[in-house]
């Protein structure tokens, strides 16, 4: 627990964000007409400053219901402003503006067998210093780190 709160710490820090959030896939149940559906609970959240908490807007949420959890399933890794989320996912658009997120990138945490967990970092804005191909570098480091340790909590 103590080491994936310090992940996402020092994630949040490294890339100046306002928010990291870990997303752990649950639940997988197939409804009455055979369509495999999942679930995600937001398990970790660290905040920068002035930051408030969004961690229990994401409580077994229904990943049907946010398409963009198909893109990233898809693709790996996403990032952008959430204009251009408006496009793929409105909800998920309006939910990330009502909380202050104008700029986030997103990566699958991918176990050995299968997705394990969604890594969203926030940002309030994209400013000029910011680096989108450095953020991705960060990100996806952490995302591995995560994965080892989602990975090892399972087995134990």
């Amino acid at each position: 627990n103590a080491k994936v709160h310090n992940i996402c710490d020092r994630l949040l820090f490294k890339v100046n964000a306002s928010r990291v959030l870990v997303l752990e896939l649950h639940n997988g149940q197939v409804g009455d007409g055979g369509l495999p559906f999942a679930k995600a609970t937001a398990t970790y959240e660290a905040l920068n400053f002035d930051v408030p908490p969004v961690a229990t807007q994401y409580e077994g949420v229904n990943l049907s219901l946010i398409p963009f959890a198909t893109t990233l399933f898809k693709d790996g890794y996403w990032c952008g402003n959430a204009e251009e989320l408006k496009a793929i996912d409105k909800s998920l658009y309006y939910r990330l503006m009502s909380n202050g997120t104008e700029h986030f990138a997103a990566c699958v945490i991918e176990g050995v067998e299968k997705p394990l967990a969604m890594l969203f970092v926030s940002f309030p804005t994209s400013n000029p210093e910011h680096n989108c191909e450095q953020i991705k570098n960060d990100v996806t480091r952490a995302a591995w780190e995560l994965a080892l340790l989602i990975e090892m909590s399972n087995e134990a």
